[in-house]
């Protein structure tokens, strides 16, 4: 490439900053006898400026993979507990482990549901879904002198603690707006004269995913692997997952999970197959807006390094 279209390419240098350059890199000795030196110098800073600047640019990328654990597997799983030691658990009878390699302070997203979604359009959501305000309200003052009645629950650094204001301006939202943003979505239908669920989405933002695996099919299932491959922006995995409970009963959901590398954040969609199928929770995911925000925390201290995932909690 020539010195001078790479120059345009960078958006050009002024003279001051050429020569500020030149007299850092050469000797005061030294003179420009030559115009090729002062280009090779111009465009050795240039490309210096290139560099400084794809560092500040460079975006960390997460990954998710995900495994399924046998009985054989090395005991990885702990739970620490203040009475009686630490327990090492296997979870080798579970369908399904997912891993992830989020960064430890990250960025806290919320969604709704748009239109076009193709639900059922006799379902209801569920009127005690978790929402952002709910989020932001957990890293107030109050909140954290509530906590500390719980001595199992670790307290927030002060670094992370802030008021509702304070979150709601790094949010860039109004009370009112922070409302209608949600974290976790439940849809129900009527069934046999009672409420049935019909779908749940999640969120979960990168600090939460941070050193920990999510467990699918707990305490005992198989997993199907539908696909495993990228989905416009994400990382997508579709999983069927049959779960047997401890008294012979068996469930089968379709997991959606669509995770953003980027952004760090992951969607989880949950259906029944005779609910959704696949394409179901695709057309779904296309319709959820995810809201992104400059409100950045990590999670504290965990006394495990698992969570288990379900349909109907998690």
């Amino acid at each position: 490439m020539k010195p001078y279209t790479l120059l345009l390419a960078f958006g050009g240098l002024d003279d001051v900053t050429a020569e500020e350059t030149m007299r850092f890199l050469l000797p005061a000795d030294r003179t420009l006898r030559r115009r090729g030196r002062l280009l090779r110098t111009i465009l050795l800073a240039a490309t210096l400026t290139l560099l400084l600047a794809a560092c500040g640019y460079m975006a960390y990328r997460a990954t998710m993979s995900h495994r399924e654990p046998s009985p054989s597997d090395e005991m990885r799983y702990y739970l620490k507990r203040e009475v009686g030691g630490d327990l090492t658990l296997n979870m080798g009878t579970c369908a399904l482990a997912l891993q992830f390699d989020t960064e430890e302070t990250g960025t806290a997203h919320a969604f709704r549901m748009g239109t076009d979604s193709g639900l059922d359009p006799g379902w209801e959501l569920g009127a005690f879904c978790p929402t952002y305000l709910q989020f932001l309200n957990a890293f107030t003052p109050e909140t954290n002198e509530r906590m500390a009645d719980f001595p199992d629950i670790e307290p927030l650094p002060d670094d992370q603690i802030r008021t509702l204001e304070q979150g709601l301006r790094e949010s860039g939202l109004t009370e009112e707006e922070a409302d209608t943003w949600l974290t976790t979505a439940a849809w129900f239908g009527r069934e046999d004269g009672r409420d049935a669920l019909k779908l749940r989405i999640d969120l979960y933002n990168g600090p939460w995913l941070h050193g920990i695996d999510l467990i699918c099919g707990w305490p005992e299932g198989e997993a199907e692997i539908v696909r495993d491959d990228t989905w416009n922006e994400f990382q997508r995995l579709e999983a069927a997952v049959k779960v047997t409970w401890k008294g012979g009963e068996t469930e089968t959901v379709n997991y959606l999970f669509l995770f953003h590398p980027e952004r760090q954040y992951l969607l989880v969609l949950m259906a029944h197959p005779e609910e959704m199928d696949f394409a179901g929770l695709e057309k779904a995911a296309a319709a959820v807006e995810v809201l992104d925000t400059d409100f950045t925390y990590r999670r504290p201290a965990q006394d495990t390094n698992w969570s288990v995932l379900g349909f109907a909690s998690g």
